[in-house]
């Protein structure tokens, strides 16, 4: 016999790949990438197009207006994340980790250097006042 309330549980229960959610996510991300570099293309083909149109009225919708606000918004959003990940990337502070030892390593080696020679013309020197 067919229990209905078992059949009903394991739909709620059903739950979606682990994936799903992150691949919607790109793919939205690549959407928004696609109809950004499109209004691009038709602002510049709407430019070279000026000189033939300059002198009449331009009315832009509100709701494209409202889409071009997002754009600008998601752009500005992008770009903090983009200067956010730059900050915590952990492979440049190790890079600037060891830029720092090497300058120093190779600033001790030449004051080492520059001490045993002072040393050793102190050394000579003594030696010839002393005869």
């Amino acid at each position: 016999m067919f229990d209905i309330s078992f059949f009903l549980i394991q739909c709620i229960s059903f739950e979606q790949s682990k994936y799903i959610a992150q691949l919607k996510e790109k793919a939205e991300l690549r959407k928004r990438e696609q109809d950004i570099i499109y209004e691009r293309k038709l602002q510049k083909e709407r430019s070279k197009e000026d000189h033939l149109f300059g002198d009449k009225d331009k009315f832009v919708t509100s709701a494209y207006r409202k889409k071009l606000e997002e754009q600008q918004k998601w752009l500005e959003e992008e770009r903090m994340r983009q200067l956010r990940e730059e900050k915590e990337d952990v492979s440049s502070i190790h890079l600037f980790a060891d830029i720092l030892c090497t300058c120093i390593f190779v600033f001790m080696s030449f004051y080492l250097n520059y001490l045993f020679l002072f040393l050793s013309s102190c050394m000579v020197t003594s030696v010839l006042y002393s005869i």
